[in-house]
C-alpha cells in the first residue's frame, strides 16, 4: 500500500523532531561553552586554556559554516599527531630535574671547609652511639620538672645519674667537638629532610645530657664542670647558627632557650658563685644574633631551595643542555627528585601526558617561574627592616585559576609562617636580654642583701639595650613582691621561667 506522502521525509534528512534537537543541543553546547570562556576569564585560567576556548568557540559561532569543517578536520590531524607522539617511545636515559648548578656551587664554594675542621663529622660519630629508642629514666626530660629545668641530686635520683655516668662518653666527645669553631653540615637541596630532624633529635639529646648533667654539677657545687657543659651548649647553638637555613638558626634558637633558664635559676637561686657572673655574662653576649643580616642570609638560601623545587618539577635537562617539560610525577618528594627513572612503555606514554599537562597550565619558561618566585618573596625581603608592620594583613580578594594564584596562596601561608619565626627570634631575644638583668640584679642582692624596688637601681650594671622589650621596644616589665620578683616582656616571661610560654 503506497505511503501517504504528506506523512513521508526527503532522504537524506532527519525528521524534524530530530532536527530541532540537534539545534537544541548546539545552543546548549554553544552556551555552555560561552560560559565556560566567561569562567576561564574571571577566574584568570591559563592563558593556553583560555585561548583555545576562545578558538573553539569562535570555530562554533563566528566562523563561516563553508570553513568550520576544514577547522574541525586541522584540529583533528592535531589531536592525531599528538596521539601518535604520546605513543612512539623515546630515550629518557640521562634526563633529571632542572637545578640551578651555579647558584649551588657558588653556596658549596662559600661554606666548604676541611674536614678536619668541620664538627659536623665529629657529630655523625657521636651520633652512631646514640639509640633515641632506648629507655631513659622518668627523671631526664619527661615530665615539665626535669632534670634539664631544676637542679637535682644524685640521692634524690640515683637512677638518673648512673645513666648519665654510662652516657659519660657522648658527653665528653660532645664538649670536644663544641670546641671545633667551625660546623657545616653540606648543603643537600635534595637531603630527605627527616634525616635533617633525625640528627637534629640526637643534638638535643646531647644538649639534654649536658644539661641535665650541668643540673647536678650545680646542686652539688661543681661549677667548673657546670659551667664547660652549659658553655658547650651555646657552643653548639652558635654552631648550628653558622649555616643559614632555616631549621638550623631555629634549633640554634631553641637550644638557648632550653639551655638559658636553668642556668638562670642558678643565678637566682644564688646557687652558683658571684664571681662566675661576669663569665656568664659574656656567654651572653658572644650570642647576640641580627636580625635583619640573619634573616637575609636565611631567605637567600630557602628561596634557592624553592626554585630548585618548583623550576625542577617543571623542567628538566640531560648532559647535552636540552630542556624540555618533565615527565616526572607531580608527587615526587625532593629526594626522589635526584633519582634516574626508568620508564617501561606505558609510564613512558603517562609521563608525556604530564608533560602536556605542564604545556598547558605551567608557565613557559625558567625565566617566568623564577620571575613569580621573586615576585611571591618581595614582601619577605621587607621583613628584614626595623620599622616592618608585622600586624598588616595580607589578604586574598580574587581567586584564580592559574599557576601564578597557587604560587602567591603558598607564599601568603609561608608569610604567616615567618611571622611566627619572628615571634619566636623575639621570645630568643627578650630572654637573652632578660637574662643580662637577671645577673644585674643577683649583683645588686649580693651588694644589698634585698632585690631592687625597681630597674631604676641597677640601670648602671647592665648594658642600655638589656632593658628594652625587642617585641615593643619599651621597658621590660619588672616587680618586686616582698622576697620575690617577676621580670616579664610582651611575649614571655623571663622570670619565673615559663617553659610552655
Amino acid at each position: 500500500m503506497p505511503m501517504n506522502s504528506e506523512n513521508s521525509e526527503p532522504k537524506g534528512t532527519f525528521p524534524k523532531k530530530s532536527n530541532k534537537a540537534i539545534s537544541i543541543l548546539k545552543f546548549i553546547g554553544k552556551g555552555l561553552l560561552t560560559i565556560l570562556f566567561i569562567l576561564s576569564i574571571i577566574f584568570q585560567f591559563p592563558w593556553k586554556v583560555i585561548a583555545f576556548l576562545a578558538i573553539v568557540l569562535a570555530a562554533c559561532t563566528i566562523l563561516p559554516k563553508k570553513f568550520r569543517k576544514r577547522f574541525w578536520l586541522t584540529v583533528s590531524g592535531v589531536v592525531l599527531t599528538l596521539i601518535i607522539w604520546i605513543l612512539v617511545p623515546e630515550n629518557n636515559t640521562g634526563w633529571r630535574p632542572y637545578t640551578f648548578d651555579k647558584e649551588i656551587s657558588d653556596l658549596e664554594a662559600k661554606y666548604k671547609i676541611p674536614d678536619e675542621e668541620n664538627a659536623t663529622l665529629k657529630y655523625y660519630e657521636i651520633f652512631e652511639n646514640i639509640n633515641l629508642d632506648a629507655n631513659k629514666p622518668d627523671y631526664f626530660v619527661t615530665t615539665e620538672n626535669s632534670s634539664i629545668h631544676e637542679l637535682w641530686l644524685a640521692q634524690d635520683h640515683p637512677e638518673l645519674a648512673d645513666w648519665i655516668a654510662e652516657k659519660q662518653g657522648i658527653i665528653e666527645n660532645t664538649i670536644s667537638a663544641s670546641k671545633l669553631p667551625k660546623c657545616i653540615i653540606p648543603p643537600d637541596f635534595y637531603k630527605d629532610r627527616f634525616n635533617f630532624f633525625n640528627d637534629l633529635a640526637k643534638i638535643r639529646h646531647c644538649v639534654n645530657l649536658l644539661i641535665s648533667s650541668a643540673n647536678n654539677d650545680i646542686a652539688e657545687s661543681r661549677f667548673d664542670q657546670a659551667m664547660e657543659k652549659y658553655l658547650t651548649c651555646f657552643r653548639i647553638a652558635n654552631q648550628l647558627h653558622q649555616f643559614p637555613s632555616f631549621g638550623h638558626v631555629m634549633a640554634g634558637w631553641a637550644l638557648k632557650g632550653k639551655t638559658i633558664p636553668p642556668l638562670n635559676k642558678a643565678i637566682i637561686g644564688e646557687k652558683i658563685g658571684s664571681e662566675y657572673l661576669p663569665q656568664i655574662l659574656n656567654l651572653f653576649d658572644d650570642m647576640q644574633v641580627n636580625w635583619s643580616s640573619d634573616w637575609i642570609d636565611m631567605l637567600n638560601l630557602n628561596i634557592l631551595s624553592t626554585k630548585n623545587y618548583f623550576v625542577g618539577k617543571t623542567f628538566e635537562t640531560n648532559g647535552n643542555a636540552r630542556l624540555r617539560f618533565s615527565r616526572r610525577s607531580f608527587w615526587e618528594d625532593t629526594e626522589s627528585l635526584q633519582e634516574q627513572v626508568y620508564y617501561t612503555y606505558l609510564s613512558g606514554i603517562t609521563g608525556k601526558l604530564r608533560a602536556i599537562s605542564r604545556w598547558i597550565c605551567f608557565p613557559p619558561s625558567i625565566k617566568v617561574i623564577t620571575q613569580i618566585i621573586k615576585d611571591c618573596t618581595s614582601e619577605h625581603y621587607e621583613m628584614a627592616k626595623p620599622d616592618y608592620d608585622w600586624n598588616k594583613e595580607n589578604f586574598i580578594t580574587h581567586i584564580e585559576l592559574n599557576y601564578e594564584f597557587v604560587m602567591k596562596v603558598m607564599f601568603q601561608e609561608t608569610t604567616d609562617t615567618y611571622k611566627q619565626i619572628h615571634d619566636i627570634y623575639l621570645k630568643d631575644n627578650t630572654l637573652l636580654r632578660g637574662s643580662k638583668i637577671l645577673i644585674a640584679l643577683r649583683q645588686y642582692k649580693d651588694e644589698h642583701g634585698t632585690w631592687p624596688e625597681s630597674l631604676d637601681e641597677i640601670k648602671s650594671n647592665a648594658p642600655a639595650e638589656a632593658f628594652i622589650d625587642p617585641a615593643t621596644e619599651k621597658q621590660l616589665q619588672y616587680e618586686k613582691s616582698g622576697e620575690d620578683f617577676t621580670l616579664s616582656g610582651e611575649l614571655i616571661n623571663i622570670w619565673p621561667y615559663d617553659s610552655f610560654n
